[in-house]
């Protein structure tokens, strides 16, 4: 092997098929077991008093990850005989107690210990920085504002709203759960609606009286909760829920089409089709409800069903307008996801069109500027003229409803993925390695060394002392440098010194696999469905949860099966050989505490 590491950027491969025997090493003891925690609790205690102030802020950040579940051991150890001891633990008590996190930047840590202390408008300010930079991040300190009442509460409310993804809200619920916090009931209700609870968002709009603004986020939520319902193949809770939602809303075509999705799942097929008529004639004059609609049933992966949508829209006068772009947009991507690449070009351009012509009436374009859409045109047309679409080629929805859909989805063990990404974002270059079999951990072993020649200029992977490959060349912009080594299923980073020439490991980051299953609707609707992947069976709750494996192996063969409520078996399969996923660096990190 022979290459130069640069940047971030893949530039080696070893496969070193010989080492299989090494496979029966013990495996490492499971850091989750609690007796592992609380000895790391320990450790990290004893070093907050430690001589070095690298060491004693990494145990902060390590007791911040733990949390709450540290929370006994530094109420002892606020109390210790050791002065650093016992001001660190104070400290890191205090900050989670407040809900400050590891990875938060320093000034809004800081904003954080003294928010009792601003002003109104100060503690607005917090609040919106904290969400665009901490994102879910910022979801346990503002949990803790909501029990407080008045202004906090609502501003803890709308932070939340602005960061918008039901995972914010599950943070936030947890916490109060957990805890016992009492809230008010319409803020109670407010954040599980916000988790995606349907119920709740109901709740909230059968009370009437709300401003239109919130009306409208409790529609979205319920939107939310109902899909997640159908996600999990809770069908008959839908039908249950969704003709509550179509009483108050009786013009949001959006619960008429998720009712038809869950009748569909039920073998209910004309009651569905009547449903989806009727929600599309919905509205005949107004755009604003057709787009709603058809960015759900894209989210969906109903592309037949939001062309409709978007033609609806395109049918409205006046025309010209934004919303005639957007829709135009909108089906030339469907077009493209569905091979049918001349149509998008011809929608793309219709969009230009419609954008020239509302020149200066301060009209922007979504999804980027003319330059970047005629390029995207010029791009559609070459593969229009490579792949001609067949005579009878159709839109195609994302997943029918008898098939099955599989995605790969990375996790970082023990939280660590920003962290990680953070890293990546520092080094100065990565290598890749390819070791056989896929479970070999190859920097895990003694007999494994990075060496850096500092007249070559060379990095070198030694196994036993022998070299692997002829080495990469690697030069230094800095004293030391730092280089990620990417192999199996963990991230290595290592330090190297240029001058001597000394490399050091200073951090490991395991994968853990997720098999993200998606079902047809008329699967989803099988009593007693049953999934077998790779030999192994799994019930639904196991593959809607998503299916764990700490190595990727080299090919997963799926086979789904159940009987509908008609009484029709379906069989479905799915072969998929995966790739690992890259995890994406963090190029502008987040200070650290």
């Amino acid at each position: 092997m022979k290459g130069t590491v640069e940047g971030i950027t893949m530039v080696a491969a070893w496969i070193l098929s010989s080492l299989a025997w090494l496979v029966t090493m013990a495996a490492p003891p499971n850091p989750a077991a609690p007796e592992a925690v609380d000895r790391a609790i320990e450790t990290h205690i004893r070093d907050l008093g430690a001589r070095s102030p690298d060491v004693r802020e990494r145990a902060a950040r390590a007791l911040l990850r733990l949390g709450d579940r540290a929370r006994p051991a530094l109420e002892k150890a606020s109390g210790s005989g050791a002065p650093d001891v016992r001001a660190g633990a104070r400290q890191v008590l205090a900050d989670i107690r407040l809900g400050i996190g590891p990875s938060w930047p320093d000034d809004l840590a800081q904003s954080a210990r003294v928010y009792e202390r601003l002003s109104s408008q100060e503690r607005s300010d917090v609040l919106r920085r904290m969400t665009t930079a901490l994102g879910e991040g910022a979801a346990p300190f503002l949990a803790r504002r909501l029990a407080r009442g008045g202004d906090d509460t609502m501003r803890a409310l709308h932070a939340l709203r602005q960061i918008g993804t039901p995972e914010a809200w599950r943070r936030a619920l947890a916490w109060v759960e957990e805890t016992k916090t009492p809230l008010p009931p319409d803020v109670a209700a407010w954040v599980r609606a916000g988790t995606g609870s349907p119920g709740a968002a109901l709740e909230l709009l059968k009370r009437g009286g709300a401003r239109d603004s919130l009306r409208r986020d409790m529609l979205d939520a319920g939107v939310v909760g109902l899909i997640q319902e159908i996600k999990e193949g809770k069908l008959k809770d839908v039908t249950r829920l969704a003709p509550e939602f179509i009483r108050v809303a009786e013009q949001d075509a959006r619960f008429l089409y998720l009712m038809a999705e869950a009748l569909v799942g039920l073998d209910e097929d004309e009651e569905a089709e009547g449903l989806r008529r009727r929600a599309l004639a919905l509205s005949p004059n107004e755009e604003g409800p057709h787009y709603t609609a058809g960015e759900m049933l894209g989210k969906l992966g109903r592309r037949r069903l939001a062309a409709l949508e978007w033609e609806a829209i395109l049918r409205i006068p006046p025309v010209d307008e934004v919303y005639d772009i957007n829709a135009h947009l909108r089906l030339g991507s469907i077009y493209a996801a569905s091979g049918l690449f001349e149509l998008a070009a011809d929608e793309n351009e219709k969009a230009l069109e419609v954008f020239a012509h509302r020149r200066g009436h301060s009209m922007g374009m979504i999804g980027g500027d003319e330059k970047t859409l005629r390029g995207e045109v010029e791009r559609l047309r070459r593969l229009a003229a490579q792949r001609p679409a067949p005579a009878d080629a159709a839109i195609r929805d994302e997943v029918t409803d008898e098939a099955v859909r599989v995605g790969i989805e990375v996790r970082v063990k023990d939280g660590k993925l920003e962290e990680l990404r953070r890293e990546l974002g520092q080094v100065q270059g990565m290598i890749r390695i390819d070791a056989r079999p896929r479970d070999l951990r190859l920097f895990d072993l003694e007999a494994a060394h990075i060496r850096y020649d500092t007249q070559k200029q060379q990095i070198t992977v030694t196994l036993n002392g022998a070299p692997c490959g002829e080495g990469a060349v690697f030069v230094p912009k800095s004293d030391p440098a730092r280089i990620a080594i990417r192999s199996g299923d963990c991230y290595y980073i290592y330090e190297i010194k240029a001058a001597t020439g000394e490399v050091k490991q200073v951090a490991r980051y395991e994968k853990d696999y997720i098999l993200k299953i998606r079902l047809g609707l008329r699967i989803l609707g099988c009593p007693g469905l049953v999934a077998t992947i790779n030999k192994k069976t799994y019930s639904l709750d196991d593959i809607l949860k998503g299916v764990e494996f700490d190595f990727l192996p080299e090919a997963f063969e799926m086979v789904v099966e159940g009987t509908t409520p008609a009484g029709r078996h379906i069989r479905a399969k799915a072969s998929v050989t995966p790739e690992d996923p890259d995890i994406e660096p963090l190029r502008d990190p987040v200070p650290q505490r």
